[in-house]
């Protein structure tokens, strides 16, 4: 191979290289997903152009100018049959054409609105929609951060539980080599045998469906992320240590103060409810005269003489076609119960999100509660997790001792083993808890 071709290879294999050795973590997780994820890509767009729906609105209450031009070619005019008494010829009838055969006219209009409530009341509405839709996307954002710290967090979980589970299966098929081996001296059963080889395929299974499972979690865990499905992650981070990091957002306090609740829900509803009374307010207005001003100026001209078009011959005739300024009044009288049936919808509906908030409040009060009084027990749970962990870990060092002075059997032994295995498995199990608990913990509490 020349060193040339050399060269392309590697540099061919280069991202592949670099990728294997980025490592990822949470933090690294956590700013990816603010950066590429898609559904936050689309809520941020929509609070722009809730920005420009305010602009648009507004621009409705400032000053319209429009202009406007007319050129025409009468190519057969309509003609009208009149009495000679109008032309000095009486008894006769003569024809005239309605129109010239060229025409051309511009105006400029404008007009202002003076006083209309339901302007007044609309564009503070528009604002409150602005808010809403910002708010919307802070929402979409703190719950894809709770999401993504359950799903890595999950992930580091069931590694860690694959790996011990290779140790179960490890020591199921050393237990099942020496049972086959009794079996054939006569020291032990058929049937036990039978029995290590459907453990060690249970083991196996389960294997294979914690594989699939962890392969789900990471599809999902690309999508938040925006990864291709077949990119490679790598983890430079354990599950204690994730854990470590994240426990110092554990609430210190048994009570919860008024201010501890703000989930970005409550933040929607408080402007939602907002804007349902100023839509409120908007159909009242409705009601009340509103005043507008407006200019219209115009000019206009034609020509007769069809071989010579109207702007490119002297004898074309061009004239003001008028200019108009007023004021214009309107004073709503009578809809047929229209409006009063609008301002009525309008209150039931201010009234309702109203409720909605309050009702929206007290269950996530009572959820924060709950998941307060989870995490204080789960964190109990580890400290008596760990504690497990270290006995177990002891037992299993003097049973090793045992074994090799010949005072324990090699099958007490892997049950020491498997029983050391299920004690860090709980340890596993509490800390992924502590991390779910805290992600949700952080969304209710607006510490995302």
């Amino acid at each position: 191979m020349t060193p040339v071709l050399k060269i392309l290879i590697g540099g061919a294999f280069l991202p592949t290289l670099l990728w294997a050795q980025t490592r990822l973590t949470l933090e690294e997780a956590l700013r990816r997903c603010r950066q590429g994820n898609l559904n936050l890509r689309i809520a941020q767009n929509e609070v722009h152009a809730a920005q420009q729906q305010v602009r648009q609105f507004l621009s409705t209450g400032l000053p319209q100018i429009n202009a406007t031009g007319n050129y025409y070619y009468n190519i057969q005019p309509q003609q009208f049959i009149l009495p000679g008494e109008f032309f000095g010829q009486p008894g006769t009838f003569q024809r005239v054409n309605a129109s010239p055969p060229f025409q051309a006219s511009v105006g400029i209009s404008a007009n202002l609105r003076l006083i209309d409530g339901s302007y007044i009341y609309g564009l503070q509405a528009s604002r409150l929609y602005k808010d809403i839709t910002g708010a919307q996307a802070l929402q979409t954002e703190a719950a894809l951060v709770r999401d993504v710290k359950e799903v890595f967090g999950q992930i580091l979980y069931m590694r860690e539980n694959l790996q011990l589970l290779e140790e179960d299966i490890a020591d199921a098929q050393k237990l099942r080599n020496e049972t086959e081996a009794y079996v054939k001296q006569g020291f032990r059963e058929w049937v036990d045998a039978r029995l290590v080889q459907f453990s060690t395929d249970t083991l196996q299974l389960t294997r294979r469906r914690l594989t699939v499972a962890l392969e789900g979690l990471e599809l999902m865990l690309k999508n938040y992320l925006s990864l291709p499905p077949e990119e490679p992650l790598q983890y430079s981070e354990t599950l204690e240590s994730l854990c470590q990091s994240m426990m110092h957002g554990i609430p210190t306090s048994d009570s919860l103060g008024a201010m501890d609740l703000k989930a970005p829900e409550l933040k929607i509803l408080e402007l939602s409810a907002r804007a349902r009374s100023l839509n409120e307010k908007v159909e009242f207005a409705r009601s009340f005269p509103s005043l507008s001003t407006f200019l219209n100026w115009g000019y206009a001209g034609f020509s007769n003489e069809l071989s010579r078009p109207l702007l490119f011959t002297s004898s074309g005739q061009y004239f003001p076609s008028g200019t108009v300024w007023g004021f214009s009044l309107n004073i709503p009288v009578f809809s047929s119960l229209y409006r009063l049936s609008s301002q009525k919808q309008a209150r039931l509906q201010t009234k309702n999100s109203q409720l909605l908030l309050k009702a929206t409040t007290q269950s996530l009060d009572t959820r924060l509660r709950l998941v307060k009084a989870q995490l204080r027990l789960a964190l109990e749970s580890l400290h008596q997790a760990e504690r497990n962990v270290a006995l177990q870990q002891e037992i299993q060092s003097l049973n090793r001792t045992k074994y090799r002075e010949g005072l324990l059997s090699s099958f007490e032994l892997l049950q020491t083993d498997g029983q050391f295995r299920a004690a860090r498995r709980s340890q596993l199990a509490a800390r992924y808890q502590i991390i779910s608990l805290l992600a949700q913990y952080e969304y209710l509490t607006g510490k995302f």
